[in-house]
């Protein structure tokens, strides 16, 4: 079973300023492991993650976001975490 419904199956739910957080970060050594997650303040977890190296956000939904879209009755065709383009931020 993937870690996420582990956590939420032993840790329950988070609110909307929680994340499951690693007690001992992967990154020093700790376990990929719910037995080495613990619900944590999002800030303050985060904030520490990012000092400690590399940060990879998952998308959920990604590839299925036509699929997702029909449901929620959003627009398919306007991915919703797509960047526009340098040029017309007037970047580089």
């Amino acid at each position: 079973m993937p870690l996420p419904p582990q956590a939420l199956e032993r840790l329950g739910p988070v609110g909307a300023d929680q994340v499951y957080g690693f007690v001992l970060p992967p990154v020093l050594g700790g376990a990929i492991s719910v037995d080495n997650l613990r619900v944590m303040d999002a800030r303050t977890y985060l904030t520490l993650q990012a000092q400690q190296g590399e940060i990879t956000i998952a998308d959920p939904v990604g590839a299925n976001w036509a699929q997702v879209a029909t449901i929620i009755g959003a627009d398919p065709g306007a991915f919703p975490l797509e960047q526009p383009d340098n040029e017309h931020r007037g970047g580089p």
